[in-house]
């Protein structure tokens, strides 16, 4: 956990206090185009693997709105005084609402994704845009579950390794917190199974990762091979 959501909750009440205080900058065009500027680079960034682009979006705009309630200057001017005002307790009332939207999502059973499911779009997007993530090396990076949680699976096959089935360990978000679903597939060939496989049943089959879903527990099956090959954190080897 660091600093950066602070930080831009900064940016935007920077950017706030530039349109609420217009009149007293010299060249109020110049900083605003300066700070939104900085502000979507920033965020753009953010939309790399492993980085909570949703703690900065959500600390700049609680900044912003924060910012429109309190950040203000007395200036002489009567109708700028009335639209201020209107900014000020819209700011005030949205800044108070979105808080206490972040608090139920925080502690209150809130599921985020479950209540916008497109919301993790903005924490992560395969870069160049548009890219096919099923293809290799056609994006530089990837923001599957699959390729940055350690994973793990038992495999069993009947007879010959032609005839397995494999149970993964499927990383899945719900609300805040990460957890974990057995998910089976057979039949598979399991022969040449390795660490870049998994991820790719993991990408395929496991059940839609930002959302409430329980997944299939594997079932054994009192006819399979004894022998079993175990996978941990993408590593491959006998059990």
């Amino acid at each position: 956990v660091g600093a950066s959501g602070a930080i831009f909750g900064l940016l935007g009440g920077s950017l706030a206090a530039v349109i609420q205080n217009w009149p007293l900058y010299n060249r109020p065009w110049l900083a605003l185009c300066q700070l939104a500027c900085s502000a979507a680079f920033s965020l753009v960034l953010g939309t790399m693997p492993m980085v909570d682009n949703i703690a900065h979006f959500f600390g700049f705009s609680i900044g912003f709105l924060a910012g429109l309630g309190l950040l203000t200057l007395p200036i002489d001017s009567r109708r700028r005084s009335c639209s201020r005002g209107t900014l000020q307790v819209l700011g005030m009332i949205a800044a108070y609402l979105a808080f206490i939207a972040g608090l139920m999502a925080l502690y209150g059973g809130w599921d985020a994704y479950a209540l916008c499911p497109e919301c993790g779009k903005i924490s992560c997007i395969p870069f160049p845009w548009g890219c096919d993530t099923d293809e290799p090396k056609a994006c530089w990076w990837d923001c599957s579950l699959c390729s940055h949680t350690p994973l793990s699976a038992q495999i069993h096959w009947v007879g010959t390794t032609h005839n397995g089935t494999v149970t993964i360990r499927c990383p899945v978000l719900s609300g805040s917190e990460a957890d974990f679903r057995n998910y089976s597939i057979w039949p598979l060939d399991v022969t040449s199974l390795d660490s870049s496989s998994l991820v790719g049943l993991c990408k395929h089959h496991c059940p839609d990762m930002t959302a409430h879903r329980s997944g299939r527990s594997s079932t054994p099956n009192p006819f399979e091979d004894t022998s079993m090959i175990t996978t941990t954190g993408n590593l491959l080897g006998p059990a």
